[in-house]
């Protein structure tokens, strides 16, 4: 287990004491449980829940520096909100209770009301598409008892559909219930309303085959959460570029001290004159130069990395970017790849397969096997395999002629969890 890993083991562990449930407590996630979490509501007993905290957007409109170069036309220096990690939270027959940041103890936060919204998003980037997707959104709102601290917005429920009157129905469903539970007033968007007035739900997205609930454990390490436009899933036992921020700098300090003498040489052979001295010792004094500004240039982005956690998929606009471009501060960069050039439309995912140790793996028709990362059970990569799938099934764009060379026009049916 890496220092990352066993540090996020620690924080969960921690928070479920603090809340007062076992080790092995089974929690309801915000994203991942967010078709059925009208059903937490209804559960006897204490209830532990996943909440998502709403990313910051740069103050003033001002945007983090990129980690590569600007793309042409100046995407590359545009990026998302900054994320937050997940919250965890305890609802009882006192109210809502929420976790340690840090080495604190638990906060007993006053719940004003249930919001429930709908976020309209273009299908794609074809100006020829005018079909539109829908994000759905149940946020608690906090009162002003200053006990939470900076938080005033916990995220209930987020979840995409590409039918108005089945996000409206969804939204509408969990926010009563969570209402009802809490004995707080519900607010209903404008946007709600109306699409909730269509006579045809449509396409719901994925259906709900009665998954299994998964650890608090199980589910600490990943995350999902909409941030800008863009459906994002986080890995939270990464620190990212920090992780390799000590080798950089090794590197790039081993290259200044064998550069030195390098360059020294070189000068004594050419006053020598000895011109394959110059040739040879010259040429490797440029490299190591190079190798100085190099691992100098990457050591100093990964110092100055703050997120405590990295992206390893994007979802937007018919696209599904994994290991997207990130700023500092991990907000997800607009760059149209991802940092090992996996950008794909959605359809051209042709598969998520759950290989050895936990694995997910997806699948394309350009470029094969591309590993996501590793989950604490085969139980947790398949729960997450087919909430992805379900994802990218609604929110790929449906036309033929989106669909890629040898790619498949609809992804394959995710097999009920065991």
């Amino acid at each position: 287990m890496s220092r990352s890993s066993a540090a996020l083991e620690g924080a969960t562990l921690r928070a479920l004491e603090v809340l007062e449930f076992p080790p092995d407590a089974v929690a309801w996630d915000a994203w991942l449980d967010a078709a059925v979490m009208d059903r937490a509501f209804s559960e006897p007993g204490p209830v532990l829940l996943r909440l998502l905290t709403p990313p910051v957007a740069p103050a003033g409109g001002d945007r983090t520096e990129p980690l590569a170069a600007p793309a042409p036309g100046g995407v590359g220096d545009l990026y998302g909100p900054e994320p937050r990690a997940p919250r965890w939270a305890r609802l009882d027959a006192e109210g809502l209770a929420l976790g340690p940041e840090g080495q604190g103890a638990r906060v007993r936060v006053a719940v004003g009301s249930v919001v429930a919204s709908l976020v309209e998003r273009p299908c794609c980037t074809s100006q020829r598409c005018h079909a539109r997707r829908w994000l759905v959104a149940v946020t608690l709102e906090l009162a002003p008892t200053g006990e939470a601290g900076a938080t005033r917005r916990l995220v209930l429920a987020q979840a995409e559909r590409a039918a108005a009157s089945a996000a409206a129905e969804l939204a509408l469903r969990v926010a009563g219930a969570a209402a009802e539970r809490l004995a707080v007033p519900l607010v209903v968007d404008a946007s709600v309303r109306e699409r909730a007035r269509a006579e045809q739900a449509g396409d719901e997205g994925a259906p709900d085959r009665g998954e299994p609930r998964l650890t608090a454990r199980e589910l600490a390490p990943w995350s999902v959460a909409h941030e800008g436009e863009l459906v994002v899933l986080r890995d939270h036992t990464s620190r990212g570029p920090r992780e390799t921020a000590v080798l950089y700098l090794a590197l790039a300090v081993a290259s200044l001290l064998a550069a030195g003498p390098c360059w020294y040489l070189m000068a004594q052979s050419f006053a020598a004159p000895s011109y394959p001295g110059v040739i040879g010792y010259g040429a490797g004094a440029v490299v190591l130069t190079v190798g100085i500004y190099t691992f100098g240039t990457i050591a100093h982005f990964a110092l100055r990395y703050r997120a405590a956690s990295v992206a390893l998929l994007s979802l937007g606009a018919d696209r599904a970017l994994f290991a997207p471009w990130a700023s500092r501060a991990g907000a997800v960069d607009a760059f149209p790849s991802g940092r090992f050039g996996a950008a794909f439309a959605m359809a051209e995912v042709t598969d998520l397969e759950v290989a050895a140790a936990h694995e997910l793996v997806a699948r394309s028709a350009h470029l094969g096997p591309y590993s996501l990362g590793r989950l604490p059970s085969d139980r947790a990569a398949r729960r997450w395999r087919q909430a992805l799938l379900g994802a990218l099934g609604t929110l790929q764009h449906r036309a033929p002629a989106r669909v890629g060379a040898g790619a498949v026009a609809a992804l394959p049916e995710p097999a009920p969890a065991d």
